[in-house]
C-alpha cells in the first residue's frame, strides 16, 4: 500500500494506492457481505454456498462493494493516526478501481484553522455589572397584567385612543395595490397598533361602519421595505369598536391573579422575575465581553466552507422560526424587503465572527484541559430531546450529530465557567 500525505492551506489530502493482491481480501469480504442479504430457493437467508451465490453478482458489483469496504477501512485507519484536526466528514474520491490493477482513491478533509491564543489571560479585564430593577419596569409589567384582565364592551360613540377596534384596510401606491398591505377586520388597541405614523390618528373620531380615505408619506426608515419612503393612499373601514375597561391596581387585582394576598406581594414577585431575567442577560453580556477581548486582534483564517455552513445554519434557524410562528417565509422576506440570496449574504457577513468565537472556545478548552464527561453529554441530550419534541413524521435527529452538538454545548459552558473564575480571581488581586 502506498500513501502520500499533503497539506495545502486549509485542506489535507491523502492519495492511497493498493495493488490487486492487497485488494483481493476486500473482494472476498464484499462477496460475503452481499451473500448475507441474498435470498435463494431451498436455502435460508445468509446460508447459501458461495459457489452458488457468486453467480448472482457481476464482477462490477463485487468490485464496487470491495472499494466501499476498502476505502472506509483504510480511511478510518489513516484518520485514527492523524494529529491534525479537521471539520465535518472527510470526502473519499475513487480514481481507479480494478480487480487486477488495484484501487486508487483520494481521502480529503478541510482542516480546522490553527488558533494561537497567546497570553490571553492578560487581555481580559471585564467588569461585572450589578443588575437592578427600576420602578418603571415594574409599572410596565403591572400594566401588561392589567391589560390581560381588561373587560370590553361595545359603545356607540367615536373611536378614542385605548379602544379595541377592528378595521378593514388596503393601501395603494401610484394606484397599485401594495403587496401585503391589506387586511380584513384587523384587531388592535387604538394607539398601540404599531402602524405607520398617522394611520391610527386618522381612525380616531371614526364611527362603526364609516369609511375613510387618506394619504400618508411613510418614513424611509419604516421596518417594512415594501412601503418605506413611499406615499400610500389608504382606504379604511371601522368594523367594530369596544371600550376597554382596565381593573385598578389594588389588592383585589393581585388576588385575582392567583397566589398573591396583596399588591405588594405581586410587585415582589414581578421584581424577582425581572431580576432573574436581568441576571441571565448580564451573564450572557459578561461572557461575550470576555470572549470578545480574547478574540480582539486575533488573526484566524476562516475557511469559506465554515462561513457558509454557519450562514446556512443561521438562515435555516430563521426560516424555521418564522414558519413555526405561523407565517409564510416568502411573505416575511417580502415584508423586510429581502430575497433569499440577500439574506444569506447578510448571514455570511456575520458568520465569520461566530465561527471565530467557536474556534477560540475550542482552543481554550484544549488549553484548559476541559472535556465533558459522558454523563454530562447524555444529560444534555436528554434535555434537548425534551425541548425539541419533533412532530410526528419530522426528519429524525442523527444521534451522532446530536451527541457532537451536545458535547460542544457542555464544553463551551465549562469553558465560560472557567473564564468567569479567572476574571473573578484577577479582580481579587
Amino acid at each position: 500500500m502506498d500513501i502520500k500525505r499533503e497539506i495545502q492551506k486549509q485542506n489535507i489530502e491523502w492519495r492511497v494506492e493498493i495493488n490487486g493482491i492487497e485488494l483481493a481480501p476486500y473482494c472476498q469480504m464484499a462477496l460475503e457481505t452481499m451473500i448475507k442479504d441474498l435470498e435463494f430457493p431451498g436455502f435460508r437467508k445468509g446460508k447459501i454456498p458461495q459457489n452458488l451465490a457468486q453467480n448472482h453478482f457481476s464482477e462490477e458489483q463485487i468490485i464496487e462493494q470491495s472499494a466501499l469496504l476498502a476505502t472506509r477501512k483504510i480511511a478510518a485507519d489513516i484518520l485514527a493516526q492523524e494529529i491534525e484536526e479537521w471539520m465535518g466528514q472527510p470526502e473519499i474520491e475513487v480514481l481507479e478501481n480494478n480487480k487486477d490493477k488495484g484501487l486508487v482513491f483520494i481521502l480529503r478533509a478541510t482542516l480546522l484553522p490553527k488558533v494561537i491564543l497567546g497570553d490571553w489571560r492578560k487581555k481580559i479585564n471585564v467588569k461585572a455589572q450589578l443588575p437592578q430593577v427600576k420602578d418603571e419596569e415594574i409599572t410596565k409589567s403591572l400594566n401588561y397584567l392589567r391589560a390581560s384582565r381588561a373587560v370590553y364592551r361595545a359603545v356607540n360613540r367615536t373611536a378614542q385612543k385605548g379602544d379595541f377596534v377592528e378595521v378593514s384596510f388596503s393601501g395603494l401606491a401610484g394606484g397599485v395595490q401594495v403587496e401585503g398591505l391589506a387586511s380584513r377586520r384587523h384587531p388592535f388597541i387604538l394607539g398601540e397598533g404599531g402602524f405607520v405614523e398617522g394611520f391610527e390618528d386618522n381612525i380616531e373620531g371614526m364611527r362603526v361602519g364609516e369609511d375613510k380615505l387618506f394619504t400618508l408619506k411613510v418614513d424611509k426608515s419604516w421596518k417594512h421595505k415594501a412601503v418605506a419612503g413611499r406615499e400610500i393612499e389608504f382606504s379604511v373601514k371601522l368594523d367594530a369598536l369596544q371600550e376597554r375597561l382596565l381593573p385598578e391596581i389594588l389588592d383585589d387585582f393581585a388576588k385575582s391573579l392567583g397566589a398573591f394576598k396583596s399588591i405588594d406581594e405581586l410587585k415582589a414577585s414581578i421584581t424577582e422575575g425581572l431580576l432573574a431575567e436581568k441576571k441571565e442577560a448580564e451573564k450572557k453580556r459578561f461572557r461575550l465581553a470576555i470572549l470578545d477581548q480574547i478574540i480582539e486582534n486575533l488573526s484566524v483564517e476562516i475557511p469559506e466552507v465554515m462561513r457558509k455552513q454557519e450562514a446556512d445554519r443561521l438562515y435555516e434557524d430563521m426560516r424555521v422560526g418564522v414558519e413555526q410562528g405561523g407565517y409564510k417565509f416568502e411573505g416575511y422576506l417580502t415584508q423586510i424587503g429581502k430575497t433569499q440570496e440577500g439574506l444569506k449574504e447578510d448571514f455570511m457577513r456575520g458568520a465569520e465572527k461566530r465561527v471565530k468565537a467557536s474556534l477560540v472556545l475550542r482552543a481554550l478548552a484544549k488549553e484548559l484541559a476541559i472535556e465533558p464527561t459522558d454523563e454530562e453529554i447524555q444529560q444534555c441530550i436528554n434535555e434537548e430531546l425534551i425541548k425539541a419534541r419533533p412532530p410526528e413524521g419530522a426528519q429524525k435527529i442523527d444521534p451522532d450529530e446530536h451527541k457532537a452538538y451536545c458535547r460542544s454545548i457542555v464544553r463551551n459552558e465549562k469553558v465560560f465557567e472557567a473564564l468567569e473564575a479567572i476574571v473573578e480571581q484577577k479582580a481579587k488581586v
